[in-house]
Order: C-alpha cells, then sequence, then structure tokens
C-alpha cells in the first residue's frame, strides 16, 4: 500500500479509497494543518499517519520552495 502513495500531497477523494485491511488498519490525517484546500477548492493532505499491526508510519509530503 505504502509503495502505491504518489509522491504528492493527495486529494480527500484519493485517501478515502486508500485500502485498509489486514497490513493496514487505518490512514488518516495528524493534524489539522495537515489538509490544506487548492484554488480549485479541492481538500489536499500533506501528511498522513497509516497505523498497520505492529508500526506507525509517518509519511509527510514537502512542496518545492519556489523564488
Amino acid at each position: 500500500m505504502l509503495n502505491s502513495l504518489p509522491n504528492r500531497p493527495i486529494s480527500k477523494t484519493e485517501a478515502d479509497t486508500l485500502p485498509t485491511g489486514e497490513e493496514v488498519e487505518v490512514v488518516f490525517p495528524p493534524t489539522s494543518e495537515s489538509i490544506t484546500e487548492d484554488t480549485d477548492g479541492e481538500l489536499r493532505i500533506h501528511d498522513l499517519l497509516v497505523f498497520t499491526g505492529k508500526r506507525v508510519v509517518a509519511i509527510a509530503y514537502f512542496e518545492a520552495e519556489t523564488e
């Protein structure tokens, strides 16, 4: 499941369709600051906490700084 995540913030719609099951129990954004709204009004999730049977994995996406 982790290998299938894109290398960018994901939309709320994408997050709602992430698989859960034996390997992955829960996936959610850790804080309210992890969710932002883009210019099209789509919610984007920049950080995820993924709970598996034995581990908690934190995934953070950082946008490149532009000058």
